[in-house]
């Protein structure tokens, strides 16, 4: 059916939840919903981080229970959106391991239903937008990080959420999901120029309250620093620190070696997809071909079968927070490029990769067949890439489950020791009270203060891996590659073959 700019055609998704649409809707909830909410019980957490964050989780909930908690117990060393919501609900509900990760799977279903929604927004085109939903929802990695404690899932729904409200123009509601994205993660503090910028290129008008409703996370995380440390910048200071330790102990990152470059493209792509890459900058060239040709209606999403203006907001979103992480890259204050970090642009990019797809073909149409074989290669290559980076997760988990239950028999025969431990997954997994581990955060940086510190609090064993980036691994090298002397003596070691970790447990003295 042929649509004007007016006309609202059938398949759009301006009324996604009407009656003959909850089937459809009820599917595509329980196909993507149904694999993220069994990895939430079965799947481990698929970075080390993640138990950092059930640490402040749990912290959180604790002061909850005991109605002690404050405005400054909000600050720690990241945004507090994700660990706040999840201390709440299991405050009510209990079970901070599993609501941490339920959470992420939710927010993670959630992002492939709006892959679908706005893929049919841009394309008017079922087929092709349920293959792109199709294509989020059985990603083994988007479904081993929807199964995890993390802030990348639960910030890339936030950040969908607002570029899909902004497609609709609702410019305030599109302004509440960058708020509470930007009290997640900093990078989102871009949604403040972003979205205002978008509104007045298709409106030619900027809303005052949702400008006033995105500056409003910012303005509170830096009240939340100084009522805790009397500093308003002191996150920024912490982050500083803790990227100069991390190149001292790493002098390899300070450096773009080609190694070191390779090593990080091909993690950012195995997640976001070289094909999901490639379509975006040529949907960009052609949406520059149409404005300098004239063509492009900027004061109205445009309602025909290919939507120009809609792809441009979502491609914008998509350049916008690639180019954010290639730019903290490049100028050094992002050392290191992870495989999860590209989870947000490939949801982003997957439907301006329908569009293009169909733009291709309306331009040359002998070109579908060859095109969608193209495509569907790509992603081929890069699944088998994720799959085993999941398995690899699996095995690393099962390591430290060793080394875990290690630590807890010799808790066992001493119940007063102190351990030194780094590795969040594996004080997790032992069980033992969070209280009887010493971590690296503020540790002296004199060797003799150190040594020291761990007489003075009882530290009986060590746990490091090759990985970590320490005070204590940068003032002692060879404990990252297995090798003792009278202090620190190796008493177990174990080795995942095919990500290369390996995790040591020393006695000291």
């Amino acid at each position: 059916m042929k649509t004007t700019n007016d006309q609202m055609p059938d398949a759009r998704v301006g009324a996604p939840f009407s009656g003959r649409s909850i089937p459809l809707w009820a599917w595509l909830t329980l196909v993507s919903g149904v694999p993220r909410i069994l990895g939430a019980f079965l799947l481990p957490n698929a970075f080390g981080d993640a138990y950092s964050y059930l640490e402040a989780i749990e912290a959180m909930r604790s002061k909850m229970a005991n109605w002690t908690f404050a405005i400054k117990d909000l600050h720690g060393f990241w945004l507090p959106m994700y660990q706040f919501t999840c201390a709440v609900i299991s405050f009510l509900f209990g079970h901070t391991f599993y609501v941490a990760k339920l959470v992420s799977a939710l927010c993670g279903t959630g992002i492939c239903l709006l892959v679908y929604q706005i893929s049919m927004r841009l394309t008017n085109h079922r087929s092709l937008s349920l293959l792109a939903f199709a294509l989020a929802s059985l990603s083994p990695l988007h479904v081993l990080y929807s199964s995890s404690a993390l802030t990348d899932i639960p910030h890339g729904f936030l950040v969908m959420a607002s570029l899909y409200f902004a497609l609709e123009k609702r410019w305030k509601t599109a302004a509440i999901f960058a708020a509470a994205a930007g009290f997640m993660r900093v990078e989102s503090w871009m949604l403040i120029v972003l979205l205002p910028a978008l509104q007045f290129l298709f409106q030619r008008r900027v809303s005052p309250a949702a400008l006033a409703i995105m500056i409003i996370s910012p303005l509170f995380w830096f009240y939340i620093c100084w009522k805790a440390t009397g500093s308003a910048l002191v996150y920024f200071e912490a982050r500083n620190r803790y990227v100069a330790d991390y190149m001292a102990a790493n002098p390899v990152v300070t450096t773009f070696s080609s190694r070191r470059m390779f090593l990080d493209a091909d993690r950012l792509l195995i997640s976001t997809i070289l094909a999901v890459l490639l379509n975006c900058l040529v949907a960009a060239w052609m949406i520059v071909r149409r404005m300098i040709a004239g063509r492009m209606v900027w004061q109205k999403f445009e309602l025909v079968s290919l939507d120009f203006a809609g792809v441009t907001a979502t491609n914008v979103f998509f350049l916008s927070n690639l180019g954010f992480l290639l730019l903290a890259y490049f100028t050094g204050s992002q050392p290191d490029i992870w495989s999860r970090y590209g989870l947000l642009f490939f949801t982003l990019g997957l439907p301006v990769t329908a569009w293009t797809f169909l733009a291709i073909v309306k331009e040359r149409p002998g070109s579908k067949i060859v095109l969608a074989t193209a495509i569907l290669a790509v992603f081929a290559y890069h699944t088998k890439g994720q799959v085993g980076e999941a398995v690899a997760c699996v095995i690393e988990e099962s390591m430290r489950t060793g080394i875990a239950a290690y630590l807890k028999e010799k808790r066992q025969n001493d119940p007063g020791l102190r351990i030194y431990c780094d590795d969040g997954n594996v004080r997790s997994l032992s069980g033992i009270p969070p209280d009887r581990f010493l971590i690296a955060y503020y540790l002296p940086s004199d060797p003799a203060a150190l040594l020291k510190r761990f007489d003075e609090t009882g530290v009986k064993y060590v746990v490091c891996t090759n990985w970590e980036v320490s005070t204590l691994t940068t003032l002692f090298p060879a404990l990252r590659e297995g090798k003792g002397d009278d202090v620190f003596h190796p008493v177990a070691h174990v080795r995942a073959k095919y990500s290369g970790l390996e995790l040591w447990v020393y006695r000291f003295r």
